[in-house]
């Protein structure tokens, strides 16, 4: 026997009307750029660790909806941005995390970069522990 919740969901997404590209547009502007780019902090804080930041969010529209996709940046301290790793999707209208590159493959993707970038992050991080203030 089917979940009811499952069967509501899928009848009223079947059910919705197509809006025009206009509508979607207008329906956009719930949320900002920053809130997202909040949203997308936590829930990186939450799932994934504390080296891995939001960048800039950018907004997709379409006619039915629109959503934030969000950069995940790899960084350091004694760097900055080191490089992308995947990105997050925020859901305009609820501001929830409603998509992203899974979690294994953001870690791949960081250690992938801490290894091509390794002599260089401990030069920078030595000058750093040596010189904070540069």
């Amino acid at each position: 026997m089917p979940d009811p919740a499952i069967k509501s969901a899928t009848k009223n997404t079947a059910q919705r009307p197509l809006v025009a590209a206009s509508q979607a547009i207008v329906h956009a502007k719930r949320n900002n750029a920053e809130d997202v780019e909040s949203a997308a902090t936590e829930f990186l804080l939450d799932h994934v660790g504390n080296q891995l930041l939001a960048g800039q969010p950018h907004l997709m529209v379409s006619s039915t909806e629109a959503t934030w996709v969000v950069p995940v940046h790899l960084v350091y301290l004694h760097t900055g941005p080191i490089g992308s790793v995947g990105v997050v999707a925020i859901d305009d209208e609820t501001g929830l995390v409603v998509a992203w590159t899974p979690i294994d493959q953001m870690k791949a993707a960081s250690r992938t970069l801490r290894e091509r970038k390794e002599p260089l992050l401990s030069r920078q991080f030595q000058s750093f522990m040596t010189d904070p203030q540069s």
